[in-house]
């Protein structure tokens, strides 16, 4: 880290030399402080719901890291409680919950989901005014994964082939 004392902003030199880059800043900085879409994480705990029960909840570590005005990482902070996809139609599901290591996205939404997650049946307000906010946060995965050694491919041709090397079980 610098130890520098002196206080460095992110504005250019030609940032306030016309009234269109002096707007062009402001407008880059309005977007860029407050907004979350997407993030590349790792799971780092899993709160499974289990074969029988609802999806669960993930705590996972942002994988790419935020910058000071030096171009200094600043180390990412866990985010905490984020529900997490099956694939799952009404009552049938694929049930394949994360694991510790696995990488995805967490994706945030629009407006303070807190209430979805309490009342899933019915539209409801937000809980609050808060917008594109980390703790509206779901989880996504199977992306950058290690390969699979139990598998279930379903190809274009109507053909289905499971590969499980050491037991398969049919209820």
């Amino acid at each position: 880290m610098n130890d520098n004392k002196t206080v460095k902003g992110t504005r250019k030199l030609t940032s306030a030399n016309t009234l269109t880059n002096a707007a062009a800043f402001m407008i880059e900085k309005a977007m860029r402080s407050p907004i979350n879409t997407a993030e590349v994480v790792k799971v780092m705990r899993v709160d499974a719901g289990g074969p029988g029960g609802m999806t669960g909840y993930v705590d996972v570590l942002p994988l790419v890291c935020q910058t000071d005005a030096w171009n200094n990482a600043l180390p990412p902070a866990t985010l905490y409680r984020l529900p997490y996809s099956r694939i799952q139609g009404g009552v049938a599901a694929l049930i394949i919950d994360p694991e510790p290591g696995d990488i995805g996205i967490a994706v945030f939404t629009k407006r303070d989901s807190s209430n979805v997650k309490q009342a899933q049946s019915a539209p409801v307000p937000p809980g609050s005014f808060r917008t594109f906010d980390q703790a509206d946060g779901f989880y996504l995965g199977g992306f950058l994964d290690k390969a699979p050694s139990i598998r279930l491919e379903l190809g274009p041709n109507t053909e289905a082939v499971l590969a499980a090397p050491v037991q398969v079980t049919l209820a």
